[in-house]
């Protein structure tokens, strides 16, 4: 009897604290596997559908002001082929709807077997399981070239 009281009491905490809000805030990125997709705007050396690793934390919480809810998510973003980006994402929701999604992605590395300093800077859009933005490619000191991604739960075709 006392084991079903504590089951019972238990079940009814979870419940009020998912009703009432006090439960982990969802993320319009939950951790994953996506798929990147980087395309510098001045040449056709395109890279398509990379499988990314993307887990995401909470970063600094979230507040809310009646309907509204500001989130921040601590973001690592990792490619064997790329390296480990680090970031972060701030989404707005109204009424419990994503208004107003932001994130911002870096990497920096040494290009294997040649030494050179590479970094991405990603900065986009965030709905939902998906983000797209702009981004530049910075290659031995010096600006290499503007990019536009895309980071999706599905390959694009």
């Amino acid at each position: 009897m006392k084991y079903t009281i504590a089951f019972l009491l238990t079940v009814a905490l979870l419940c009020f604290s998912i009703v009432t809000g006090r439960a982990e805030e969802p993320t319009a990125l939950p951790s994953g596997t996506y798929y990147l997709s980087l395309a510098p705007t001045d040449s056709k050396n395109e890279v398509k559908n990379l499988p990314v690793r993307l887990t995401t934390t909470k970063g600094l919480g979230s507040v809310s002001s009646g309907d509204r809810t500001v989130i921040q998510t601590d973001i690592v973003m990792e490619s064997d082929d790329l390296g480990k980006f680090v970031g972060f994402s701030m989404e707005e929701y109204s009424q419990g709807k994503l208004t107003n999604g932001t994130i911002v992605l870096f990497v920096s590395r040494l290009i294997p077997r040649k030494g050179i300093p590479q970094s991405y800077h990603l900065k986009g859009t965030v709905s939902d399981h998906s983000a797209s933005g702009e981004g530049a490619l910075f290659q031995d000191l010096s600006k290499e070239s503007q990019l536009k991604w895309t980071l999706t739960k599905q390959p694009q075709e």
